[in-house]
């Protein structure tokens, strides 16, 4: 990867900035939800929405005659969307912010090639690192186990820590981890490693806490990632794999459901009740929709699968779009000659793990601007170009 210039390094873009607001708009909204905050949850969400248009126009009109086959790919997934959108005959504004909170992991992935310094993936690695103080604070507070689903206030005994559910502040608590685990690898220093290190560890009990078996399982992974990231190789065939298993589980639940409950992880049957929604969807759905998707009764909500949620929302051509977009923008960083750095190795395990996620939950990609920065939070370290060490620099 190309290394920065002691000039460039000491330069912060229009980029850099709109991914400093954003970072701090996550940590704002992760805040403010379990305090009541609405107002500020508005205002963050609005602020990572404005800041993603912002880029994608500036981006567009600086790249316009020479436009990338990613930036292709995401015009068409825009493209589908806008029309699945005007089909749908809903509140325009309410859609308008489904469809941002969506496209921006998309948006904000094809402008990190344009982050002229370190800054936006420290701001981030810092912004979680509060964030986990904030959740050890939540856990030992009356808000620790209280529920706000839709089945009303309740106690639980899964950790909740006054988000929506269980599974909602697993996702965020595992994003919080992996941030940690791959700042581990980001900076040299021993006395910040070995802060990070204890913060992640009790992140990682956090997540135990919860109950939230698909979270156990990706903190697990993430862990055994560390220990084992120096010995992977960034691989677009790694990337593919990952990309492939929500639609191999959309397969084995459907059509080998009765198996999967057999099957049981952690004391609890494999499928829970996953079926019963690919089942009302694919009955809901007329042909006709199967190429435009149904955005008046699903916009991008938690179907638990990435594909499925979007296939549900925008049809099969959005659904490939966006695939062939994740797979455009990783494969321009696995065909990179020059071996990335630790902590981007570690980002890019990271990264392979939320997708694999996905597959069981698809809010990760589809239902927030904090989730959504969430993600980018890796996704910055992994794409930060490489430049040369300082006090604080990443190895």
């Amino acid at each position: 990867m190309t290394t920065l210039t002691k000039k460039q390094k000491n330069l912060i873009s229009f980029y850099d900035i709109c991914f400093i607001i954003s970072a701090i708009a996550m940590g704002a909204i992760l805040w403010s939800h379990p305090q009541d905050k609405l107002t500020i949850v508005s205002l963050g969400t609005y602020a990572i929405g404005l800041s993603a248009m912002a880029m994608y126009v500036k981006h567009l009109l600086t790249y316009l005659n020479r436009m990338s086959l990613q930036g292709l790919f995401l015009i068409l997934l825009i493209v589908v969307s806008v029309l699945a959108i005007f089909y749908s005959h809903r509140s325009l504004k309410s859609d308008i912010v489904s469809l941002l909170c969506f496209l921006e992991i998309p948006i904000f992935m094809l402008c990190s090639s344009e982050l002229k310094s370190k800054r936006p993936a420290e701001v981030f690695i810092w912004v979680q690192y509060i964030l986990s103080f904030y959740y050890l604070y939540l856990s030992r507070t009356d808000k620790a186990y209280l529920f706000r689903g839709y089945y009303g206030v309740i106690e639980l005994e899964e950790l909740t820590l006054s988000y929506n559910n269980p599974n909602e502040t697993s996702m965020y608590l595992i994003c919080c981890l992996l941030t940690l685990l791959a700042a581990i690898s980001f900076y040299k220093q021993i006395w910040l490693k070995i802060i990070f290190i204890f913060n992640a560890a009790a992140v990682f009990n956090l997540i135990f806490l919860t109950q939230c078996r698909a979270g156990i399982i990706a903190a697990s992974l993430a862990v055994i990632g560390l220990l084992l990231h120096k010995f992977i190789k960034v691989k677009m065939w790694f990337t593919r794999l990952a990309m492939f298993v929500p639609a191999v589980m959309v397969v084995l639940i459907y059509f080998f459901n009765d198996m999967l409950i057999e099957i049981k992880i952690l004391g609890e049957s494999f499928e829970s009740g996953r079926k019963s929604v690919f089942d009302s969807l694919f009955n809901n759905l007329n042909s006709f929709e199967f190429f435009s998707g149904d955005f008046a009764n699903y916009a991008f909500e938690n179907l638990h699968n990435v594909y499925i949620s979007i296939f549900a929302t925008i049809g099969i051509f959005g659904t490939l779009f966006y695939i062939l977009f994740f797979d455009k923008m990783f494969k321009t960083f696995a065909r990179k000659k020059v071996q990335p750095e630790s902590y981007q190795k570690m980002a890019y395990i990271c990264l392979l793990i939320l997708i694999i996620y996905s597959s069981v939950e698809s809010a990760l990609f589809c239902s927030g601007s904090a989730f959504a920065m969430c993600f980018i939070s890796l996704y910055t370290l992994f794409a930060l170009k490489k430049e040369k060490t300082n006090s604080l620099s990443a190895e």
